[in-house]
C-alpha cells in the first residue's frame, strides 16, 4: 500500500498536473497582486480627479469678495452651503463639502444639518485647517491631496482629502490671487467598493482557469504518460526476452522520436539476436565438421587397421594436419575480429607502397585458385607510385580476405578484376567478381560477423568472418570499405584509404 502511494507520487502524470496548477497558481497570483495595485491607483487618481473637477465646478458659482463685497461672499457661501447639503448629500452621503478662507478657517460645512445663524455660531467655535498638508499647499496656490485616516468621521475611516485653490483676479493688482478654498474629502472604503468587485471577479475567473488547467493538464499528462508507459511495457517485456514487441512511432515529439529510436534498437537487437544465434550454429558447424573428420582418422589410425596400408595412413594423417590448420584459420580469425572490435589489436601504420602490396596479394590469390580456372585481371597503372599509410600485413590480409571472398562467389573460369582509382584525398581499390550477386536486402548487413547473404539457397561455404575482419581493418586505418552488387551480374568491393605521397618507381608487373 505504501509503495503504491509512493509510486503514484512518484509518476509523470501526477507531476505534470502539479506543475501546470503550480505554474497557472503563481502566474494569477502574480497577475491579480500587480493588477490590485495598479488597478488601486487608478482608482484613487481617477477619484482624486472627480473631487477636483466638483471643486472646481463648486468653485465657479461662488462669488468672492475680490469679485464683489463681503455680503455678498457670504451670501453665496450659506447658498452653497443649502445646496451641497440639500443635493450633495442626498446622492453622495459619504462625501464632505467644506469651504476655508485663505487662512484655511472653516466658511461653510456640507455636514452642518442646522440653519445658518447657528452654523456661524458653530464655524467660530472650529479650529482651523491650515496644519493639515493639503491646506498649507492650497493656501500657497497649489492643489493639495493626501490620503490618510480621519479622526473626524466615525470610525476613523482611511479618508481623500483635497484642497483646491479658488483663484480670483485681484482687480487693483490685476493678478490672481487665492480668494477661497474648496476643501471635499471622501472614504475610501467607498471607494474600493469597485475594487473589491473587480477583485471578486478576478478570483472568479482565476479559479475557472485552474479547473480549466487541470482538466487540461490530465488530458494533456495522460496522453503523455500514456506513451511512456507502453514504452515502459515494452522495455520489460523485451527485457524479458520478448523483442517482438514495439513502440508507437505516432506524433513528431520525443515521445514519438522515442518510440522510433527503440524500435530501430529493437529491429538491431533482434538481427544481433538472431546473428548470435546463427554464430553459435555456424561455429558450432564449422567446428564440428574438422573435429569429426579428425577424431574419425584418429580413430582409425589407432585401431591400427592402416599399419598395412601406408599410402592410407599418410592420407588419414594428411586430412588431420588440414582440418587442424581450418580449426586453427578459424579460432585465428574469431579472436582477430574480436581484438579489431575492441580495439585491442595495435595497428602501428607507416608509410606502404601500394603497387607491391597489391601485387603480392594478387600473386597469393592466384596460387590459391584451385581447379576452377579463375583468373585474376588487375590493372595497376594508376597505381604507379601511389603509398598508403598503414599496417602492411593487415592492409594484406583485407585484401586477401576480399580476393577469397571473390574467388569463393565466382563461377568456374570466371575473372576477379582489381583495379585502383586515384582521386584528390582516397585511394580506391575495386575488386570486382562475376558471381551470383548480392541481394539488395542483404547489403547493409555482408559487414556483420557470421552474415552470409542468400542463406539457404546454396551459398558457398564461408563462416562470415572476412567481411566483418576488412571492415575493422579499413576502420583502423581511417578508411572504409564499400560494396555494390547486381543479382546476377556480380559484385564489386571497394576499399578506400586516405593517400599519404608518392614515390618513384615501381615493382615488375606481376599482374600481367
Amino acid at each position: 500500500m505504501f509503495d503504491a502511494i509512493l509510486n503514484t507520487l512518484a509518476s509523470l502524470r501526477l507531476r505534470l498536473i502539479v506543475t501546470y496548477v503550480l505554474v497557472t497558481a503563481i502566474s494569477f497570483g502574480l497577475l491579480t497582486l500587480i493588477l490590485n495595485r495598479s488597478t488601486d491607483a487608478f482608482l484613487m487618481r481617477r477619484e482624486e480627479s472627480n473631487l477636483r473637477g466638483m471643486a472646481i465646478a463648486l468653485g465657479t458659482t461662488v462669488r468672492s469678495a475680490v469679485d464683489t463685497s463681503e455680503d455678498a461672499f457670504a451670501l453665496d457661501q450659506k447658498w452653497t452651503q443649502r445646496r451641497c447639503h440639500d443635493y450633495l448629500n442626498r446622492n453622495f452621503p459619504d462625501l464632505r463639502f467644506r469651504m476655508l478662507d485663505i487662512h484655511g478657517r472653516e466658511l461653510m460645512d456640507s455636514f452642518y444639518p442646522d440653519d445658518w445663524a447657528s452654523w456661524l455660531a458653530e464655524r467660530a467655535q472650529r479650529a482651523g485647517h491650515e496644519t493639515m498638508p493639503e491646506v498649507a499647499l492650497a493656501m500657497a496656490g497649489k492643489i493639495g491631496a493626501e490620503t490618510r485616516f480621519s479622526r473626524e468621521r466615525t470610525g476613523h475611516p482611511y479618508t481623500i482629502y483635497i484642497a483646491h485653490p479658488i483663484l480670483r483676479t485681484d482687480p487693483k493688482t490685476r493678478q490672481h490671487r487665492v480668494a477661497f478654498i474648496m476643501y471635499l474629502d471622501k472614504p475610501v472604503d467607498v471607494v474600493r467598493q469597485n475594487l473589491n468587485e473587480l477583485r471578486h471577479q478576478m478570483l472568479v475567473g482565476m479559479l475557472a482557469s485552474l479547473l480549466l488547467t487541470v482538466l487540461v493538464s490530465i488530458l494533456f499528462s495522460s496522453n503523455l504518460s500514456a506513451g511512456l508507459r507502453h514504452a515502459a511495457q515494452v522495455a520489460r517485456a523485451f527485457a524479458a526476452g520478448q523483442m517482438d514487441g514495439r513502440m508507437r512511432e505516432s506524433g513528431r515529439d520525443e515521445v514519438g522520436q522515442l518510440g522510433k529510436s527503440f524500435n530501430q534498437m529493437a529491429d538491431n537487437l533482434e538481427r544481433q539476436e538472431g546473428l548470435r544465434r546463427n554464430l553459435l550454429a555456424d561455429v558450432s558447424h564449422e567446428l564440428r565438421t574438422p573435429l569429426t573428420a579428425i577424431a574419425g582418422c584418429a580413430d582409425t589410425l589407432a585401431d591400427g587397421t592402416l599399419t598395412e596400408d601406408p599410402v592410407a595412413a599418410q592420407r588419414f594423417l594428411d586430412i588431420i594436419v588440414r582440418e587442424s590448420e581450418r580449426l586453427q584459420r578459424l579460432v585465428n580469425d574469431i579472436l582477430d575480429l574480436s581484438k579489431l572490435q575492441a580495439g585491442a589489436l595495435a595497428i602501428p601504420l607507416t608509410p606502404v607502397p601500394l603497387p607491391s602490396l597489391l601485387e603480392d596479394a594478387v600473386e597469393i590469390a592466384r596460387m590459391q585458385a584451385g581447379p576452377e580456372e579463375i583468373s585474376i585481371a588487375c590493372d595497376l597503372a594508376t597505381a604507379a607510385d601511389l603509398v598508403v599509410m598503414g599496417h602492411e600485413d593487415r592492409l594484406a590480409q583485407a585484401l586477401r580476405n576480399l580476393l577469397d571472398n571473390a574467388r569463393h562467389h565466382s563461377p568456374a573460369r570466371g575473372t576477379i578484376r582489381v583495379t585502383v582509382e586515384a582521386r584528390a584525398e582516397w585511394v580506391l581499390v575495386h575488386i570486382h567478381d562475376e558471381g551470383e550477386g548480392i541481394p539488395p536486402e542483404d547489403l547493409p548487413w555482408v559487414f556483420d560477423r557470421f552474415y552470409r547473404a542468400g542463406r539457404g539457397v546454396g551459398t558457398p561455404g564461408g563462416t562470415g568472418l572476412g567481411l566483418a575482419i576488412v571492415r575493422e581493418i579499413l576502420l583502423a586505418h581511417q578508411g572504409r570499405v564499400t560494396v555494390e552488387s547486381t543479382v546476377g551480374v556480380g559484385t564489386t568491393f571497394s576499399l578506400h584509404l586516405p593517400i599519404v605521397q608518392a614515390e618513384g618507381g615501381m615493382r615488375g608487373d606481376a599482374c600481367g
